[in-house]
């Protein structure tokens, strides 16, 4: 028995559930379209969400599922009973869904030359509605496909730190690239966004629909290095980090860190080099 063919098609099948249909899977127009339920609904990460347009930390997805309050408890819950102290005008907390996802690493060289290269999916609404007027057919549309995103890259002529940004998906992204100096080379962090903004509609079901509408599936980002060469990633000094830190430094010394990952998993934990 082959346990890793075994072991990779568990991991398409965890991927395309979660994430999204493997790429070449399907050879019919409307591969990969959802039919009866929203993207949102169907695939849980890999997602980058679209801005929420005059609110700060407020998630719009929330209104669907708030909880009411409990009038009669359970059976035995004598806390659910006591009356709240919260003040009414006490905000709430509610968690903000990722719009943006990158990746920071070293390179030096007389001549660096970066490529960025950005992937996405986007659902687009059919004709097909339900008996409430909802959308019943989302399209699968790709973003980037065959490097139609590619992104070329210098270090700039300055030492000094630069911002570099480039729209991609026509307008619905943006490639953001921070310059830093650092020793003989740059400290570079690039990172993909979704700027779209969510606007304030009322309409429940509407709302819902723009989510899905203006949220990026299946985001990628890939960074080869052209020119330059890939350093360890700066480390803090052993004696500045904590006792578990201190631990997990000793345990890993012997495994060299080239790149941290912003919302996503150690870039370069695979063999590949030197694209990113």
């Amino acid at each position: 028995m082959d346990y890793n063919a075994h072991r990779e098609d568990l991991y398409r099948w965890l991927r395309s559930c979660l994430i999204g249909p493997n790429k070449g899977e399907g050879s019919a127009a409307d591969a990969g379209d959802l039919h009866r339920i929203k993207p949102l609904e169907r695939y849980q990460t890999g997602i980058l969400f679209p801005i929420v347009k005059g609110e700060n930390g407020f998630d719009p997805a929330a209104e669907e599922s708030e909880d009411a309050d409990d009038t009669n408890p359970l059976p035995g819950d004598e806390d659910a009973a006591r009356p709240t102290t919260s003040p009414a005008n006490q905000p709430r907390r509610r968690y903000v869904p990722p719009s943006s996802v990158g990746l920071s690493f070293f390179v030096c060289g007389t001549m660096i030359r970066l490529q960025l290269l950005p992937q996405a999916i986007r659902y687009e609404p059919g004709q097909d509605t339900t008996k409430a007027g909802r959308a019943d057919h989302w399209k699968r549309i790709e973003l980037g496909a065959a490097d139609a995103e590619a992104c070329d890259l210098f270090a700039p002529h300055h030492r000094g730190t630069t911002i570099q940004r480039h729209p991609v998906f026509d307008g619905r992204g943006e490639l953001f690239i921070l310059w830093r100096p650092l020793a003989d080379g740059w400290l570079v962090t690039a990172s993909l966004s979704n700027i779209q903004e969510l606007s304030q509609i009322p309409d429940i079901n509407r709302s819902a629909a723009e989510r899905n509408e203006k949220a990026l599936f299946e985001a990628e980002l890939e960074c080869v290095i052209d020119a330059g060469q890939v350093g360890p990633y700066p480390g803090v000094h052993f004696r500045l980090l904590s006792n578990e830190e201190q631990e997990l430094e000793l345990q890993y010394r012997h495994h060299r860190v080239y790149a941290i990952g912003h919302g996503i998993v150690d870039p370069m934990s695979r063999t590949v080099f030197p694209r990113i």
